[in-house]
């Protein structure tokens, strides 16, 4: 049907599988940026990307639980991306810093994502791919922070570029 979009099915398995080892590790993780943004918004997946944050000391052991589920395309101090099945899967470490918690952007260190900490201090449920995964609270407070207007779907966005919790480290 033209003007629906179409739901990438593979992105929606992955998801799953990561949801499921990153649950059963014991790891505090949420669902993070587009992950949290198709499922709140649209009810599904955004982009065939999958995201989620992990504390940054728990980068290792979280990439670790990953691992056997696909192949490691990038692996640096703040940042691990797996490819799973097709499907590109990022894993960011964060800091919290006083009233703040960031993260840095693995293939352009010099920039990071910086979010107001009480966003990640009792994190909420979302239902995305059929099962509940954490995600900061309130969501709508973290999607405005992280896209501006969220609400509206946008084609010029860039990750690089577009964010207000964008800066340089």
């Amino acid at each position: 049907m033209a003007g629906t979009a179409r739901i990438d099915v593979s992105a929606m398995g992955v998801e799953r599988r990561v949801a499921r080892a990153l649950h059963a590790s014991g790891l505090r993780w949420w669902a993070s940026d587009g992950w949290v943004l198709g499922y709140h918004r649209d009810g599904r997946v955004a982009g065939g990307d999958v995201d989620a944050g992990v504390w940054w000391r728990d980068l290792p052991a979280a990439l670790a639980v990953l691992r056997p589920l696909g192949e490691v395309t990038l692996d640096t101090a703040h940042q691990a991306r797996l490819r799973i099945d097709g499907v590109s899967v990022d894993v960011h470490g964060a800091e919290r810093d006083g009233e703040t918690v960031s993260y840095r952007l693995g293939e352009r260190p010099e920039l990071r994502y910086v979010f107001s900490a009480r966003l990640f201090v009792r994190l909420t449920t979302i239902t995305a791919c059929g099962i509940s995964v954490p995600a900061p609270s309130p969501v709508e407070d973290y999607l405005t922070e992280h896209y501006g207007d969220w609400r509206t779907p946008t084609r010029d966005w860039a990750w690089d570029a577009s964010p207000p919790c964008l800066r340089r480290a």
